[in-house]
């Protein structure tokens, strides 16, 4: 007999006759006491693909969860959780391939003036995700590591001090892709509060840099490199007078340099913003505030580079600023029926030109009881004059929602619809719809439910602005078994970042038509569930999903299909399983040569108490 097979058998021996009693805690010393609870599991695995090469063998894999404390748990307490060989056919592991790793956490201090923690984790083999927005997420492969330490300092009529550094690295594989990425990022931040005269000040700083390689999503073969360093000051204030009056006010200061091409596009821009709230009377809220940025371009911006995204140096190096002017009443006189009036004017600088643009809206809102049921509506009418239009602009909104019980049914049903609504350029408006409505109700001994909802916006008079979403799914249940199923359809405009692609924040002139990528699509899906006698679970379910993205100079078809099946037995103290898994990816030009994963497991896990 081989040594990998006797230790197979000596672990299966072991995994059957480990007493079921429970030991006690142990103690290391007089100060150090832990726990150690885990689940052990062995079987036989089998994977096979184009992708790598065929195997079968006999697998030993589990987890484990190490608590203990030094001298007393609010001094220091600590959890280490390691993991090996598992997937998701034989654990809860929500990896297609057999992942590993650990996490461990610790707290120093804890309840005390002085906290702190440090956590540490690592996976091999770790399945991810390439996000398409409304689609499901592309499967990638690769490790994971991070590192965070953190640390409070609260004392009595002293502000408070929080300082946090992290570390992060990422290798993987979008699977099908001819390029690899990967990515390692630092970030470091520091936070003060402090109470002074009936105000409340805070402050803060920080600080992050990332570095990654991206497969270009609309050519696979190709990559983008790039390097992000952000940081940023804020100060803030508040203070609230005689319960009746409130005053919040902002200031930061913004810095970052995004690198993808070469030729370092570098931004800094000041915010300012403040607003102050009062109830004069019964049921009347008054809101007056304003906001400035020197660089208006920059700040719309920033939520692309901070989550890893390209920008173009030739837009965001263009003179721009912007001040916002505005104020608000809301009068409630009963408590379902509430009027809403506003007043806002900016003056924006973009694009080699300035805009000054004023907008007055009405509005009202009602809710109430109506054939047993709950009715919520909302209108709104907003009149927009600037210096760009020959004339006057009107535009509006509105939104209603039901929700009633009607015999054996129960569900509820909501719609929006927008037309000529603001968005953060004053010569632009944007317009679309959304709706949602879900129903359910006892059929026999069955319970059905369905939902479908869908949306679609679209920057007005700008081509390739266009986003749209929509969704069907429906269940059966009855009592041992249910089904469902779904399918959803989406397309739109996009800005790559380093978890695939996010939606486009604003229209041009702020993001260039170079860097747009347009997606479009759908996907569909189902999944049963079966337990035909006590303790014996049946699962299966399948998704597929077929998407194309393309810029102005290449095209990917994306192609993605996955299946997955499991059986589950639980017999006392032991948990026999058996499950097989299938994922076929095609990513890249003309989905290019799909990439095909099975694995297979089969055998029996029992949960452990160690000590």
């Amino acid at each position: 007999m081989g040594l990998a097979r006797r230790m197979w058998w000596v672990a299966l021996t072991g995994l059957l006759l480990w007493p079921s009693g429970a030991q006690g805690q142990v103690t290391v010393g007089d100060d150090l006491s832990m726990n150690l609870d885990g689940s052990l599991s062995v079987g036989y695995f089998g994977s096979n693909g184009n992708i790598l090469q065929s195997t079968h063998s006999l697998s030993v894999g589990g987890e484990a969860d190490l608590r203990g404390n030094y001298l007393d748990p609010r001094v220091l307490n600590f959890v280490v959780s390691p993991y090996y060989n598992l997937s998701r056919a034989n654990s809860s592991i929500q990896s297609i391939f057999d992942a590993s790793g650990v996490n461990a956490t610790a707290q120093i201090f804890g309840g005390s003036r002085y906290p702190g923690s440090v956590s540490f984790g690592k996976d091999w083999n770790h399945e991810g995700e390439f996000g398409i927005p409304g689609a499901i997420a592309y499967k990638t492969r690769g490790q994971d590591q991070y590192f965070n330490a953190n640390w409070s300092l609260y004392q009595p009529n002293l502000p408070s001090l929080s300082l946090s550094y992290g570390l992060g690295d990422s290798n993987y594989e979008v699977l099908g892709a001819a390029t690899r990425g990967s990515s390692n990022s630092r970030i470091f931040s520091l936070h003060s509060g402090y109470q002074w005269l009936g105000f409340n000040l805070v402050g803060g700083y920080s600080d992050f840099k990332l570095t990654e390689q991206l497969p270009e999503i609309t050519d696979a073969s190709q990559s983008l490199v790039g390097h992000t360093d952000q940081n940023q000051i804020q100060l803030g204030i508040s203070r609230r007078f005689e319960q009746k009056t409130s005053l919040v006010a902002n200031l930061s200061r913004n810095h970052f340099t995004v690198d993808f091409s070469g030729a370092p596009a570098k931004q800094t821009y000041d915010n300012a913003a403040a607003s102050l709230t009062t109830n004069p009377a019964r049921g009347l809220m008054l809101v007056v505030g304003g906001a400035y940025t020197d660089n208006l371009a920059g700040s719309l911006l920033q939520p692309v580079v901070a989550g890893g995204g390209t920008v173009d140096q030739t837009i965001v190096g263009e003179s721009s600023h912007s001040l916002d002017l505005s104020g608000t009443a809301t009068y409630t006189p009963v408590h379902d029926l509430s009027f809403q009036g506003s007043l806002d004017h900016r003056t924006q600088t973009y694009g080699g030109f300035g805009v000054s643009a004023d907008a007055y809206a009405v509005g009202v809102s009602y809710g109430r009881s109506v054939m047993g049921g709950t009715l919520a509506t909302y209108a709104s009418v907003t009149r927009y004059t600037a210096n760009v239009y020959n004339e006057a602009t009107t535009g509006g909104s509105g939104s209603i929602s039901y929700s009633h019980r009607l015999g054996a049914w129960s569900g509820n049903g909501s719609f929006r619809y927008s037309r000529n609504a603001q968005t953060a350029l004053a010569t632009y408006t944007q317009s679309g719809y959304g709706y949602g409505f879900n129903a359910g109700r006892k059929v026999g001994p069955c319970i059905w439910t369905v939902n479908a909802n869908g949306s679609e916006n679209r920057i007005d008079s700008v081509s390739n602005s266009s986003s749209f979403s929509q969704g069907y799914s429906s269940a059966l249940s009855a009592g041992r078994i249910s089904f469902n199923g779904n399918f959803s359809r989406s397309s739109g405009n996009s800005i790559q970042s380093g978890s695939g692609l996010v939606p486009v924040p604003v229209p041009s002139p702020v993001v260039a038509p170079t860097l747009l990528i347009l997606y479009g699509g759908n996907s569909y899906g189902g999944a049963v569930g079966y337990t035909p006698i006590r303790g014996l679970v049946f699962t299966a379910d399948y998704s597929h999903a077929r998407y194309r993205t393309h810029n102005e100079s290449a095209i990917s078809e994306n192609l993605l299909q996955q299946v997955d099946a499991k059986a589950d037995w639980y017999f006392r103290q032991l948990h026999f399983m058996a499950g097989y898994s299938r994922l076929l990816q095609g990513f890249g030009a003309a989905a290019g040569t799909p990439v095909q994963v099975n694995s297979f497991y089969a055998g029996v896990f029992r949960s452990i108490h160690f000590f």
